[in-house]
């Protein structure tokens, strides 16, 4: 069976075996039978030269295998220990993102609330947080000085609707005075008069939301805050 000499002793069952069958099938020609036969030792000539140079390659050989099959199993081991890693990593990644995910909804929660319990919603403070952009750019002068009252206004959080009423009798108060100053003055003298300014018409103020088609005279419209288009 090609079994090699230096590993002979681990088949001595399987000899035992094979010879007792053997050794019966001639015992038989005699109506005898060997029951049980066993091999106990197997002699090798551990002086020979030839053989102790083969049990020495033959160690080295198992020592290489061995060794080889440790590699394999380290290896093996480093990989599924980065597997491990890799998903642990995942894992607290996903947990992070989870927790901000749930703070996050916390504070919205914590801030519907709280706007519900100051009495305006989201819509509102959205308008609010818009007409502040609008007043922050407005001119100086009277109309600065209308500006620094919206202002003043939109931070105690008045409705833009209410605002648009204020400006709009602000300026209806304002107006005569300002057509007033832009009137030309009358003399009756040759010099020539210098040129007079042009009158200033106020009501051109007024537009018309193309969304809600509401009434306006602030850069916003005060019912769905759409922004006055310059035309």
């Amino acid at each position: 069976n090609n079994i090699n000499i230096l590993e002979v002793d681990e088949y001595v069952d399987d000899i035992s075996s094979n010879l007792k069958d053997l050794i019966n099938n001639v015992l038989s020609d005699y109506g005898l039978t060997m029951p049980e036969f066993f091999v106990t030792t197997i002699a090798t000539p551990d002086d020979e030269p030839n053989f102790r140079r083969l049990k020495q390659q033959y160690a080295e050989r198992y020592l290489r295998v061995q060794q080889e099959r440790i590699l394999q199993a380290e290896a093996q081991a480093a990989q599924q220990r980065k597997v491990v890693e890799a998903q642990t990593a995942a894992q607290e990644e996903l947990i992070a993102a989870q927790a901000s995910a749930q703070a996050y909804k916390f504070k919205a929660e914590a801030e519907a609330t709280e706007m519900k319990m100051k009495g305006y919603t989201y819509q509102q403070e959205t308008a609010r947080e818009v007409a502040k952009a609008a007043v922050s750019n407005t001119g100086s002068g009277v109309g600065g000085e209308v500006s620094g009252t919206i202002s003043g206004m939109v931070n105690l959080g008045i409705g833009l609707g209410v605002m648009g009423e204020v400006v709009k009798t602000v300026k209806d108060s304002v107006a005569p005075a300002m057509n007033n100053a832009a009137a030309p003055v009358v003399n009756n003298t040759n010099e020539q008069q210098p040129a007079q300014p042009t009158k200033v018409d106020v009501t051109s103020d007024v537009w018309e939301c193309p969304t809600c088609h509401n009434k306006a005279t602030t850069p916003f419209c005060p019912n769905c805050g759409t922004k006055k288009e310059n035309k």
